[in-house]
């Protein structure tokens, strides 16, 4: 009979422990994304560059509370959100083909902050390629804040459920701002 001694049941447990704390962060798609103009007649097609696809930011240890680890899923949020403001924008087809790049998403002083490069194009050739730094506003329960406690286990300001909410609720903000930003300066280059 095989036993495990004390060390490696306790690496066991707390490995075990560890990887049952990761807190996966992703949003549907907005049902009714704010588009400030009316559905325009020509079709357009969102692209998310590959390397943004898989784009997530992870953080853990004190700044999420010993025992938590947290994966923002930036990329396929993304995708889900700008395939449904292009939706709501644009006839479905390729006149147009709007390309974004995620830079960079960051949490820094308790605010997201989204980094990203739009081009579009028709007929292959670019037509408009603006670039946004969109920073969130700020939460006291995230990483950085100057609000920011932790404990053992138990982060910012009493639970892992509030600062997964603030991190729903940041991420949503930075790419609603985003996209909206987007769609609206793209109907006045069109």
């Amino acid at each position: 009979m095989n036993r495990l001694s004390a060390p490696h049941l306790t690496a066991a447990l707390v490995a075990l422990w560890l990887a049952s704390a990761c807190h996966t962060i992703e949003l549907a798609a907005p049902a009714n994304p704010k588009v400030e103009t009316p559905r325009s007649q020509t079709s357009a097609s969102i692209v998310v560059e590959p390397s943004s696809r898989t784009l997530s930011y992870s953080f853990g240890g004190t700044s999420a509370g010993l025992a938590n680890r947290f994966e923002v899923e930036v990329g396929e949020t993304l995708m889900r959100y700008a395939e449904a403001y292009c939706a709501r924008a644009f006839q479905s087809g390729s006149e147009l083909q709007l390309e974004v790049e995620i830079e960079s998403f960051t949490i820094a002083e308790g605010a997201g902050q989204l980094v990203t490069r739009f081009t579009v194009r028709r007929d292959g050739e670019t037509i408009f390629a603006p670039h946004y730094m969109v920073e969130g506003p700020p939460r006291p329960e995230l990483p950085g804040s100057t609000g920011l406690t932790t404990g053992a286990g138990v982060a910012a300001e009493g639970s892992t459920s509030v600062l997964r909410e603030s991190l729903r609720r940041t991420l949503h903000d930075v790419l609603t701002l985003t996209l909206w930003t987007f769609f609206q300066e793209l109907e006045a280059q069109l």
